[in-house]
């Protein structure tokens, strides 16, 4: 699993937070959210997905694969890795 950056957005928002002192205020200082689609990821959802692929998406899912420490360690370290980098 692979996680990219988390963008400006979140310096940002950091910022705006140390500013004004409350997270009320930097709700509603007009901050938006938003998402990149990777080449990658376009490219793989012009593809045809065999079912087979997404009945094993959605059994780790019901299964809990995806709360697993292994999992949730690897989030939490690209999460820190990226904070580090501010």
């Amino acid at each position: 699993m692979e996680i990219k950056g988390l963008g400006n957005n979140l310096n940002k928002l950091h910022d705006q937070y140390k500013k004004q002192g409350s997270a009320k205020n930097v709700k509603s200082s007009g901050i938006k959210d938003k998402i990149e689609i990777s080449e990658e990821a376009k490219l793989l959802s012009s593809q045809n997905i065999d079912g087979h692929e997404i009945e094993k998406v959605r059994s780790r899912i019901d299964n809990g694969f995806y709360n697993s420490d292994e999992v949730l360690n690897k989030v939490a370290e690209a999460i820190l890795k990226e904070l580090n980098r501010m």
